[in-house]
């Protein structure tokens, strides 16, 4: 069976595994050199023999001057061959002794003379024992400038090359190139994985020129995989298969991958997090089709391969979980979701990354049944491979994430199938079950209410609400006041219990202090402790300075003049706490004098500076500048 979208780059050898969902193609030379085919080797270019001394004014034919032109070049003299496409000639002087020779362009310090070739080299090696250090600078760069003319050919640059490095670079005629190959495999083996006089190693060539047979032919000989790569950036690992793994085309890579494999090491279970292969890091370059292609040609890494996060961010599974598609293929095709998960190296470390892993996705998202089957094979298999602090954290979390996002319907259908095997089970006990499900989606909601947008907050509200205590019904009347008017709206309109004196009193205290109007005034027209302040009030008390301060804090002018027309001492109010003159400005700029007639006050400046609205600093501007300031 195969997953939807999966569409194999011309396999060579498809192997149908049962319960597989997708197409399993292993990689076998035929389908490397199908591969080779695809990604061809550098170019050769048709040259006559000895080109490359001509382009200097030498004649190749001729001993004097091929022998001057080795002299100027530096080139050892089966390099020279190579580099002039002489390849009879190279085939015949090719030795053992040849590997460990570099192309070094020497430099005479010889001032030049007239009929110099470009070979020679210019004034600069006089310069370079300079004094000056501006002299001294200019003559390293003409240097460097010098060496690289002499060295280029097409995009490379040959300077430091020794004699594998040249053949790869040049590229040499591929029977040369073999034979210079199996030349190092049998007598100069170490040679396959030294590095040039300017640090490159053979692989490393191949790898960057995209030369899939090289790196093929360097692999079979033996060179080393794990050499260190010179040329990483900054902050990168030193290696081969994280420079292919950014770099290098997916044939190349999926060899590079067969190699280490075939070393015998076992990458079972799969460690995401030390990505020995580096198949997190090619998938986040690759698509999504590129994924899928490799998944087929390495079978012992297509688990992880469809659980690492591709270019999109996200992986193959998570996506399949999300879309569906995972549950239509196991419905249609009457397979067993366990026992294909069994088929592939699904490892712990791949949830590391919580809200990205298909489980995190599967609780929210996905069908109950798979679900509930990914939830019980994956956590076993987290079990067995994660410290134990670990496990109970991702546990919770994943459970969390069940509770916010499910229905009262889903929680039924959860019931039902998770008990499916336990016939025993009545009606009275799913209904327990569901009971306790809905009791942790409230706790589950009082933990997340902060987080959780309003649409998400109002689904779980009506869900727990006809199971839930008048007790717990109050808890969210008290946190509906101190949050946006739509909760408010939400849960008050859904009142169907008495509140508690607490609960009232709280919502009190917190709307003043977050300045709603509307919870405030719903509490205190029902609270107990607001009424015996008015009694009080109107039986001559001096007391409801807090109330006072409270209704003024939640701006709520029926209140204010419900307190003064029961009696309050404004007088004393305002004596105690001047600021009290601009909250008022502030509440009722249009009524402020009236509710301050009769008082002897003094509005200084910095009074009107805490007011907080243009409206009330007119208002207290104006008493302010009125005849004797009411003193």
């Amino acid at each position: 069976m195969s997953l939807p979208t999966v569409t194999p780059v011309t396999p060579v050898t498809a192997v149908q595994l049962s319960n597989t969902p997708i197409t399993v193609t292993s990689a076998t030379s035929s389908s490397s050199s199908q591969s080779q085919s695809q990604n061809p080797t550098p170019t050769l270019s048709t040259r006559p023999a000895g080109w490359h001394a001509k382009s200097f004014g030498f004649d190749w034919n001729k001993r004097a001057d091929q022998h001057k032109y080795l002299v100027k070049s530096g080139l050892p003299e089966v390099h020279a061959a190579i580099m002039n496409d002489d390849w009879d000639l190279a085939l015949e002087l090719i030795c053992p002794e040849d590997f460990g020779l570099l192309w070094l362009p020497p430099a005479s310090q010889r001032p030049p003379k007239n009929g110099r070739t470009d070979l020679d080299a210019s004034s600069w090696t006089v310069e370079l024992l300079s004094q000056n250090k501006t002299i001294q600078n200019n003559a390293i760069l003409e240097m460097a400038l010098h060496h690289t003319f002499v060295t280029s050919t097409g995009d490379n640059c040959l300077y430091g090359a020794n004699l594998l490095t040249l053949c790869l670079l040049k590229p040499a005629r591929p029977d040369v190139l073999q034979h210079v190959i199996t030349l190092a495999k049998t007598q100069a083996p170490h040679y396959l994985n030294l590095p040039d006089a300017v640090g490159r190693i053979p692989l490393w060539v191949a790898i960057e020129n995209q030369d899939l047979s090289s790196v093929q032919l360097l692999l079979k000989a033996g060179a080393d995989l794990q050499q260190e790569c010179e040329f990483s950036e900054e902050g990168e690992p030193k290696s081969l298969l994280s420079f292919a793994a950014k770099y290098a085309n997916k044939e190349i890579f999926r060899e590079l991958v067969c190699a280490l494999i075939d070393q015998g090491k076992d990458q079972t279970p799969y460690n995401f997090n030390a990505d020995p292969l580096y198949i997190k890091r090619w998938a986040s370059n690759h698509s999504t089709k590129d994924v899928l292609w490799l998944a087929d040609q390495l079978e012992v890494a297509r688990g992880p391969l469809l659980c690492c996060n591709d270019i999109t961010g996200t992986s193959y599974f998570y996506r399949s979980v999300i879309n569906g598609s995972l549950d239509k293929i196991f419905a249609n095709n009457k397979e067993d979701l366990i026992e294909w998960l069994k088929t592939l190296d699904i490892s712990p470390g791949t949830y590391h990354e919580l809200k990205s892993s298909p489980l995190f996705a599967a609780t929210s998202i996905g069908s109950i049944p798979t679900y509930i089957k990914l939830a019980d094979f994956l956590l076993e298999k987290i079990n067995d491979y994660t410290k134990q602090d670990e496990v109970k954290r991702f546990s919770e979390a994943l459970y969390e994430n069940f509770l916010l996002s499910r229905t009262t319907e889903e929680f039924d259908l959860f019931v039902n199938h998770y008990f499916e095997d336990s016939p025993a089970m009545d009606e009275e006990t799913k209904f327990e079950q569901k009971t306790d499900l809905m009791e942790f989606q409230y706790q589950a909601l009082l933990k997340n209410e902060h987080i959780l947008d309003f649409k998400n907050y109002a689904r779980i509200v009506k869900s727990v609400w006809p199971f839930i205590s008048d007790k717990q019904k109050n808890t969210l009347f008290l946190d509906a006041a101190t949050r946006s008017d739509e909760r408010m709206d939400l849960v008050f309109g859904m009142l169907d219990c008495a509140l508690n004196i607490s609960t009232v009193e709280g919502i009190l205290q917190r709307a003043a202090s977050i300045r709603n109007t509307r919870a405030f005034e719903f509490a205190a027209d029902r609270s107990f402790k607001m009424g015996e302040v008015l009694d009080s009030l109107s039986a001559g008390n001096d007391v409801g300075h807090g109330m006072f301060l409270w209704a003024l804090q939640a701006r709520s002018i029926k209140w204010v003049e419900k307190l003064i027309a029961a009696g309050l001492n404004r007088q004393g109010a305002i004596a105690d706490h001047p600021a009290y003159i601009s909250m008022l400005a502030d509440l009722d700029p249009q009524g402020l004098a009236e509710k301050l007639n009769g008082l002897n006050y003094v509005v200084t400046p910095r009074i009107v500076q805490h007011t907080s609205t243009e409206a009330g600093k007119q208002a207290l501007t104006a008493l302010m500048n009125h005849a004797g300031n009411n003193s």
